[in-house]
């Protein structure tokens, strides 16, 4: 292969993880480790379970764990 070719695989090589690396953003959490549930998260949580949603979609909804919402309706 000559020179010229194996430069510009080279350089293809590098621009490919350039692009790679920018579809990896890293962003904050919207709740923090350790933070206690709002007044207005037990209500989500009650009116959600009661709406028939499980522990993962009532979750998401307000951003924390599964077992958190596990935690919290056995409560």
């Amino acid at each position: 292969m000559s020179s010229d070719k194996i430069k510009l695989l080279h350089n293809i090589q590098k621009e490919t993880i350039a692009m790679d690396q920018l579809e990896y953003t890293t962003t904050e959490a919207p709740r923090k480790r350790g933070k206690h549930l709002t007044l207005e998260d037990r209500c989500t949580i009650k009116f959600m379970w009661k709406q028939g949603c499980s522990y993962r979609d009532i979750a998401k909804e307000i951003h924390c764990s599964p077992a958190t919402i596990c935690y919290e309706l056995r409560r």
